[in-house]
């Protein structure tokens, strides 16, 4: 594990944590202490998600670039909100030769009866769409609820899917 300042005078992300700490947040701790906090331009708690435009990159060249420990669940970043269209609202979700396809309908994230932002859940696709091969790769897009109008950010984590194993 590498430790340190980078030039800028921010931490390295795995220099963040004391050892045996990990970052797990919630749905709603990503909506309220980091997204809402950076779209506001407030201090962030941590600078421990990255911002990468993550339609630049495959899974495999993001998780080379951002390296976690194997026991890590997931990846995490800020992204802009890149549309399809320059002047309409359908999300561009096209990523190197690939895509990222979405998988069932906005979770709204919940507290005290507020919601505080949806997540959408997304698969990865190797080819061009309709036809691409599906991977063990997901997404879960975090944005608030007033991100159309108001912030072009939102957060995105990207992890495996569990593999199942079949009993013989």
């Amino acid at each position: 594990m590498s430790c340190g300042m980078r030039a800028d005078g921010i931490r390295d992300a795995d220099d963040s944590f004391p050892v045996g700490f990990k970052f797990y947040p919630t749905e709603d701790e990503l909506l309220v202490h980091y997204l809402a906090k950076k779209t506001s331009n407030l201090p962030l708690p941590m600078n421990i998600i990255k911002e990468v435009n993550l339609y630049d990159y495959n899974p495999e060249e993001l998780i080379e670039m951002y390296k976690a420990n194997e026991e890590e669940k997931g990846w995490y970043f800020f992204t802009p909100r890149a549309h399809k269209y320059p002047n309409g609202s359908r999300p561009s979700r096209a990523a190197s030769h690939d895509y990222w396809k979405a998988t069932g309908v906005d979770k709204k994230i919940r507290k005290n009866d507020k919601i505080l932002g949806y997540m959408k859940t997304l698969a990865y696709h190797q080819g061009k769409a309709p036809k691409g091969i599906k991977t063990n790769f997901i997404m879960h897009e975090f944005v608030l609820p007033d991100s159309e109008s108001v912030s072009k950010k939102i957060i995105r984590k990207i992890s495996l899917r569990p593999t199942t194993t079949t009993k013989t």
